[in-house]
């Protein structure tokens, strides 16, 4: 009878064991292939866990990784992401020419764009098990705060997404700390011209709320898709011209634009378009250029 008891104990004993020893199995392999957060679906995409090896194509998103301390994790860049913290990496063409053999060879498991990839070279990728994103600027601060989230998370899960979204809240106080030492008492106009096509940052884009933030009203606050008309520019006539060093030498040689007063009173000032595209720490920069150069006393 001892026997039979001892021996059902033991059996018992080594049920339990057994069980113990499964479920730290699973433990170990559920904290292997997944993470707080995760699974998340980006563009289509369903990441299991974050991605280890990333090229990112846009000098706007690099911003941001940039920005949320996420770096470490690219391989490659595209080659407008010419932001100092990624002088290291290979360039490997543009968003709508990259160089597939060169981003190929870096085996990353992502890459991650601002617009669309030409659809073979999307499709050629995805074959490679290559996932491929794209993720839009954001033409508001709801939409900076929610792409902000979004990369936090594709990155580092749970915790990277509060963590980045912490980033952006920063960056957005920061930019609202230089709005408020603007002077109330008067008002400038301004805009920014990203070409001599008439491509401008207009009123439906961040960058054209830039404007605002620096304390000038942006003329070209009530076009969309960052165009606006010659005759628009010259009828608005702004105190201030900001734009590329190109762009300001042909609307200086322009007669069509002789008459601008910005352009008469030598208010038009060189600021590279990087300043209005990047939406990382850039964006503090961007707004401070514009509003040192118009409030000189107000800002420093």
């Amino acid at each position: 009878m001892k026997s039979k008891i001892y021996t059902f104990i033991m059996l018992l004993v080594c049920s339990v064991l057994i069980l113990i020893t499964c479920g730290c199995n699973n433990s170990k392999e559920e904290s292997h292939d997944s993470s707080p957060g995760y699974p998340i679906t980006i563009d289509g995409t369903v990441f299991s866990k974050y991605p280890e090896r990333v090229v990112v194509l846009s000098e706007s998103i690099a911003d941001i990784i940039i920005a949320t301390s996420n770096e470490i994790k690219l391989v490659g860049k595209g080659d407008d992401c010419t932001q100092r913290e990624l002088k290291v990496l290979k360039s490997v063409g543009t968003q709508e020419n990259p160089n597939v053999q060169e981003i190929s060879a870096l085996s990353p498991d992502l890459i991650i764009c601002d617009s669309e990839m030409p659809n073979d070279i999307k499709n050629y990728f995805k074959e490679n098990n290559i996932n491929v994103i794209s993720l839009p600027a954001a033409k508001s601060r709801s939409e900076l705060e929610s792409l902000y989230y979004t990369i936090g998370n594709l990155f580092s899960g749970t915790s990277g997404a509060d963590n980045a979204a912490d980033v952006c809240k920063k960056i957005l106080l920061e930019i609202d700390d230089i709005s408020r030492r603007v002077p109330s008492n008067f008002c400038f106009t301004a805009c920014y011209i990203y070409d001599i096509d008439g491509k401008v940052a207009s009123g439906d884009t961040l960058a054209g709320k830039l404007i605002e933030s620096a304390g000038a009203d942006n003329i070209a606050s009530d076009c969309t898709n960052n165009t606006m008309e010659k005759e628009h520019l010259i009828l608005s006539d702004p105190n201030f011209i900001f734009c590329p060093q190109a762009v300001h030498e042909n609307l200086v040689n322009n007669q069509d634009f002789a008459n601008l007063s910005a352009i008469s009173s030598n208010q038009i000032f060189d600021m590279e378009k990087s300043l209005m595209i990047r939406q990382g720490k850039t964006l503090i920069e961007a707004v401070k250029f514009m509003a040192c150069t118009m409030y000189p006393e107000n800002i420093k």
